[in-house]
């Protein structure tokens, strides 16, 4: 799993990228699943509707803003996107990609129960990309805590995201999905690094 992490000054922006948006590859759905904590979600509990309203998440995010003790901090939210590799999710068989959302929801609550908790965020699960349909999930986290304190901002470094999210990974991921957790970015078992080429080395390969 790769894991990527930046901080946002509009969270209805991203909300609203998230939930409101169309499927960027054309298909009929943009997220496959949501999950979230300290907000409130359509639908069953436990079994949110995949559709949401990004306006409506977002009023609950400033709801839990305006407790803080700076309300005109810059920062609003954290934006945490776990990738998938196609051997960890394959998404070559759409039967079984209902079972595969729930997994990755079921990864993502324990893992922000364990390093997040008394957070408010939601998550959504997508694979809409235009390369490769990876399940990949986003996790928005309020940068104010429904108690009013403000979310350390340390915690969020892609370090320690990812060292957290591969110790969580192996001792979850077995039970979880049936499958044992092998952590692409191991120094002991180091995988084929591929530089980026340069503008005149893709500017010679594109002529010839």
């Amino acid at each position: 799993m790769y894991v990527k992490s930046n901080y946002i000054t509009n969270a209805y922006g991203r909300l609203k990228y998230l939930f409101d948006e169309p499927a960027h590859d054309g298909s009929a759905h943009r997220v496959l699943g949501v999950n979230g904590s300290h907000v409130y979600l359509w639908g069953p509990r436990g079994q949110p509707y995949p559709a949401q309203s990004g306006y409506f998440l977002n009023q609950q995010f400033k709801l839990v803003r305006n407790q803080a003790a700076n309300r005109r901090k810059r920062q609003q939210a954290q934006h945490i996107i776990c990738s998938f590799s196609d051997h960890e999710m394959p998404t070559d068989d759409p039967e079984h990609i209902r079972d595969e959302v729930n997994q990755i929801n079921h990864l993502v609550s324990g893992f922000m129960a364990e390093y997040f908790p008394n957070t408010q965020w939601v998550s959504a699960i997508q694979a809409d990309g235009q390369e490769g349909h990876k399940l990949h999930c986003h996790i928005l986290i309020n940068s104010v805590q429904p108690d009013g304190k403000c979310v350390r901002t340390n915690k969020f470094s892609v370090g320690r995201l990812r060292h957290e999210w591969n110790n969580y990974l192996k001792e979850h991921y077995l039970e979880v999905t049936g499958h044992v957790y092998v952590n692409p970015f191991d120094k002991d078992k180091p995988g084929k690094v591929v530089k980026p080429k340069g503008w005149q080395a893709a500017l010679k390969e594109t002529l010839q």
